[in-house]
């Protein structure tokens, strides 16, 4: 049972996210929060796995929330939820040191899905997330306004060749018959994928695959 602490001002938000949590039967919400005292006070009493926060309440500075957060409580993980409407920044998106970000416009399987990754000890952005960055870097990638790389461009191509028949459902020794080469060699790059994509599993990278427009 993964154990939630809703925290956010908003009434209206954190019944509305409880509802939804609650068709989970595997997600319990243990508390509500109003306000960072509140939410350390439901910490020190009860067990939290995964705090689900509100960025667009104005009693969380929620830089100085998440820091505190995993500075004292670092086995609980943060899951961020902001307006569609944000002024997106890239560096801001990192700058908050939380486990997962979504947007508010999510469908309730994503949510759930959120929070089930974040508690296995995954990073989670949301689809609407991850197109603000890929729009932000690709922008700033074409004007000339900074060196940050496009998202394709930290791999090589045969990194992404071997990406895209991962993708295809091909095996090790199969993708190392049509690419002519060792079953060893095809392991590293499935290896330096997984890191360089920061996921844990085969699922996961096909998903950054995807969202991230790396494979056809």
């Amino acid at each position: 049972m993964i154990k939630v602490l809703l925290a956010g001002e908003q009434d209206i938000v954190r019944v509305g996210l409880k509802m939804l949590l609650d068709t989970d039967p595997g997600i319990h919400v243990i508390a509500e929060a109003k306000n960072r005292t509140e939410i350390f006070e439901v910490i020190a009493q009860h067990p939290v796995d995964v705090i689900v926060t509100d960025m667009n309440s104005a009693e969380l500075d929620q830089y100085e929330f998440s820091t505190l957060i995993k500075k004292n409580h670092a086995q609980v993980k943060v899951l961020l939820i902001s307006p569609v409407d944000i002024d997106f920044n890239l560096a801001d998106i990192f700058k908050y040191n939380a486990d997962g970000y979504l947007l508010k416009n999510i469908e309730v399987d994503e949510l759930l899905f959120a929070v089930k990754q974040v508690y296995k000890g995954f990073n989670y952005f949301s689809l609407g997330i991850v197109e603000k960055m890929y729009n932000f870097l690709s922008m700033t990638h074409v004007s000339g306004k900074d060196d940050t790389p496009l998202i394709g461009d930290t791999f090589s191509s045969r990194e992404l060749e071997v990406l895209q028949l991962i993708s295809e459902g091909y095996t090790n020794m199969e993708m190392a018959d049509k690419l002519f080469l060792s079953k060893r060699t095809v392991e590293g790059h499935r290896q330096s994928l997984l890191f360089k994509a920061n996921v844990k599993n085969t699922a996961s990278l096909i998903r950054y695959a995807v969202i991230n427009r790396l494979v056809q």
